[in-house]
Parts: structure tokens; C-alpha cells; sequence
């Protein structure tokens, strides 16, 4: 998952059908003023005949275990996998093979992408006492030395930085509130010679900016970060940032599962991680619940009209999933009724139904039915809006798909070498394995209860 913000609509409230899971900022409730009673209405009726059809006729068994080894076969053995690398090959290679062993009619699709690595990256205090700060170069950083006085930009945005003197300086600006790539613009437009972002939890992270940009971007840890906050306040410090980056063309791979028919309907997951992460649960855990499905569908009759796809480069602005959709060609993207994504869901916390600021109809039924089957089921569930470039639902929904992302709270390993598989947990698994394959069966049942197309986003 692109590390991004999460935003709750101004001036919207909890409603009567809010989950019991705690609260946390930015999010959006479900049942809020102005959802329409008919579609809950609806929304009742079908979990009504859905439960029915489960006690009668069961659903196919989804094994929390099964999917726990592939987290360890992908963030254990293999580990960090970005997209472009001999690691994302290994991955590719055996997510091909488990959906081609359930049956599925396997395709990969490449497309090119510009492959990003930091050869080295430095953060030296000058003076007054000179010393060497650990620090990663945020992906997209330029390459280069700047030095320059060290300025507090607080958070980065506009407002904490007006009448801050950034010209020629070196900002160190705290993570959080608002993404990376906006913290570097407002930076730019000060003046800043280079970005120093530290953490606002402990331990280290690896952003990534949505465009290249001209300066050096480097993140160091909340630690480092206050210790260089404490320096300011004793007076004035000179620091020198330093990011030396290469940047090539490089091929990266989506991979298809296609089912006996044409597919109706798509269980996504992305399959790379950021350079620094071994990408347990960001996003080893959503690949595995979606190989999983495919197993627990394979030869079933639900399982004729759905197709798996794994996408590669999301880290680096969800290039598998938009190369994906514009290669879609008009009749099957006319077919594709819904897009279910899961991201970054083997955590502890509860699930996160997530969709944009601006839902379509499609999406927001979409979103709707996962929440109350999330619900229906006894499981905390809560529903957030995402930035435009949080997860693979995105360009989906942009064209008009209904799309949302099933994702996890307590997430806040990912991008960091902490991202291991001991912190997936094969129950957390389970329990969205079962959300998604209830959902394609609410799908299947009522397929009148998410219009099929929807006016694409702009």
C-alpha cells in the first residue's frame, strides 16, 4: 500500500450503524446522514437470503494456514521484492505457480517501468558538533549534495511553513497529516536546497513521492529527528544531505488468473514491496488471501466468472493496476461488474473498507455490502477514504468500475524492515479470506445490487 493520508468528509459523523471498533483519525463511518435507506434496505434483504443460502449450501473452505505459508514463502524466503528485481521475478514466478496448480488459465503481462534505487544516502551535521544521521532517500528523491542551515518546517504544509525562512535551507519536517510528495512541494516553494522528513513513530521508514523531484529527500527516524529539534532550540546548525540515486527502464509483470468464463468479476492484490521491507503484510498477506480464494474457488460454480490478478509496481504509483485497466478493451471492461483489492490485511486491528474521496454509486453499494457482511460476521469493520493513490481499487474505480480495497488497522510496520511475517497472523487471514468470498457470493446472488458500470471518474 502507497504509505498516503486518509480523509473522513467534513462535517461527517458517526451514524447508527457505526462499528463498535475504536476510532482513529480520518475515518469515514458507514450509515452516516445522507446514504440512502433503500439501498440499506436492500443491503438487509440480500445478507437476509445470503445467510440462508450459506447454511444450505456452505461456502468453499478457506484455509487461514494454507495462507499464512505463502506469507512465508513471499516476505520469509524471498522477502523484499520490488518490482524490477530478481526477487520480484521469484514471487512472480511462484504466485504464477499456485494459480496455475488450482486450475487457472495463467497470463503475464508486462509493462515497462522506471526502476529506482538508492546507491547511497547521507545526513551529516556540519556543525556545530559534527555527526553522521542514519537516513534512507524516500523514493523519487533527486540526486546530489545540498547543504545548507537547518530549519524547522513542523508538519510541511502551507501553513507551518509561512514565514519560514526555507531559502537555501535544509528542511526537517515530521511525517504524517498530509503525503510526502506534498510536504516536498511546499518545501520547493520556500526554497529548500533538501527535505529531511523524520518519523512520527519510532523506528525507521521508506516513503516514496509520487513524481521525481529535484532536490534530495531523505527519512530518518522520530528519534533522530528530535535529537535534531533539540539542536535547533540550543541555536543555529548547519547540515549537508547527499543521495546518490540510479534510474532505468526496467520490465515488471502483472499476474492473471483467468477463470473457465469470461470474468465478471476480479480479487486483486499487489505482490511487490519497497526496497527496505520484507512486505509481510504490505502486501505478502493480501496476495496470499487472494491465492487462497483462488484455490477455494477453483472447479466451483461460483468460481466460473472470477479472475485473480496480482499486480506488480503499486509501490511506485500503481502501475500494474493502471497498465492493467487502459489495456482492458471495451466488451470486458463493459463485463467487469466489481473489483474486490486486499491490501495490507494481516494485522491485529479491525477491517477497513476502503474506497476514494469522490464514490461513484457502484463503489459506495460496493462498499455498503462489505461493511454489513463485515458486520454480519462479528467482526469489527470500519469504512475510510482514500487519496487518489492509495491502492489498486483506484484506477478501477477512475474508470468506472466499482472497486474498493479490504485492508487492516495496525498497520504501522509497513515500509519498514519490522514488516516481517511473525506480525501476519493466520486467523486475521482467515477471517478476510471468508469476507471475500462472501462478497463474491453476494455477487453472484444479487447481481442487481451493484449496477454494472458507473460514470468514470475525471
Amino acid at each position: 500500500m502507497i504509505l498516503a493520508c486518509h480523509q473522513r468528509r467534513p462535517g461527517s459523523s458517526p451514524g447508527p450503524l457505526q462499528s463498535s471498533a475504536p476510532r482513529r483519525g480520518g475515518i469515514r463511518w458507514a450509515g452516516r446522514a445522507g446514504r440512502s435507506l433503500g439501498a440499506l434496505l436492500a443491503v438487509g434483504v440480500v445478507l437476509a437470503g445470503l445467510a440462508a443460502s450459506f447454511a444450505a449450501n456452505g461456502l468453499p473452505s478457506f484455509s487461514g494456514p494454507r495462507a499464512y505459508s505463502h506469507v512465508q514463502e513471499l516476505a520469509g524466503r524471498i522477502g523484499p521484492r520490488p518490482s524490477g528485481t530478481p526477487a520480484s521475478d521469484l514471487a512472480r514466478a511462484y504466485i504464477a505457480a499456485r494459480l496455475r496448480n488450482a486450475g487457472y488459465r495463467v497470463e503475464e503481462q508486462p509493462f515497462p517501468i522506471q526502476y529506482y534505487e538508492v546507491v547511497r544516502s547521507e545526513l551529516e551535521v556540519v556543525s556545530p558538533v559534527p555527526a553522521k544521521v542514519p537516513g534512507l532517500a524516500l523514493h523519487h528523491s533527486g540526486s546530489g549534495v545540498a547543504e545548507g542551515p537547518l530549519v524547522d518546517g513542523g508538519i510541511g504544509n502551507e501553513q507551518a511553513l509561512h514565514g519560514v525562512q526555507g531559502a537555501g535551507a535544509i528542511l526537517l519536517i515530521r511525517r504524517g497529516e498530509i503525503p510526502f510528495t506534498q510536504k516536498v512541494e511546499q518545501a520547493l516553494r520556500v526554497g529548500a536546497r533538501g527535505v529531511v522528513i523524520y518519523n512520527h513513530r519510532p523506528g525507521a521508514f521508506q516513503g516514496s513521492l509520487r513524481n521525481a523531484v529535484a532536490v534530495p529527500v531523505l527519512g530518518i527516524t522520530q528519534e533522530e529527528g528530535e535529537r535534531l529539534l533539540q539542536a535547533l532550540r540550543q541555536g543555529p546548525v548547519q547540515a549537508r544531505v547527499a543521495v546518490e540515486a540510479k534510474l532505468e527502464t526496467r520490465t515488471a509483470y502483472n499476474v492473471i488468473g483467468w477463470p473457465a468464463a469470461e470474468a465478471e468479476l476480479l480479487v486483486t492484490a499487489h505482490y511487490d514491496s519497497v526496497h527496505l521491507a520484507p512486505g509481510a503484510n504490505d502486501n505478502a498477506s493480501g496476495t496470499a488471501v487472494m491465492v487462497e480464494v483462488a484455490a477455494a474457488l477453483a472447479g466451483t460454480p461460483l468460481g466460473q466468472r472470477v479472475g485473480f490478478v496480482a499486480f506488480g509496481a503499486e509501490e511506485i504509483g500503481l502501475l500494474g493496476s493502471r497498465h492493467y485497466v487502459q489495456g482492458l478493451d471495451p466488451g470486458s471492461r463493459q463485463r467487469l461488474r466489481a473489483v474486490i483489492n486486499v491490501d495490507t490485511v494481516g494485522g491485529l486491528g479491525g477491517l477497513i473498507v476502503l474506497t476514494a474521496r469522490q464514490v461513484p454509486d457502484g463503489t459506495r453499494r460496493l462498499a455498503d455490502l462489505a461493511l454489513q457482511l463485515i458486520r454480519a460476521a462479528g467482526l469489527q469493520g470500519i469504512r475510510e477514504e482514500s487519496t487518489r493513490a492509495a491502492s489498486d481499487h483506484i484506477p478501477f474505480m477512475q474508470a468506472g468500475v466499482p472497486a474498493v480495497t479490504l485492508a487492516r488497522q495496525g498497520s504501522e510496520h509497513i515500509h519498514t524492515p519490522d514488516d516481517r511475517p511473525e506480525r501476519v497472523t493466520s486467523p486475521r487471514l482467515a477471517d478476510t479470506g471468508r469476507i471475500v468470498l462472501q462478497l463474491l457470493e453476494a455477487l453472484q446472488t444479487s447481481p442487481a445490487l451493484i449496477p454494472a458500470r458507473t460514470p468514470a471518474l475525471d
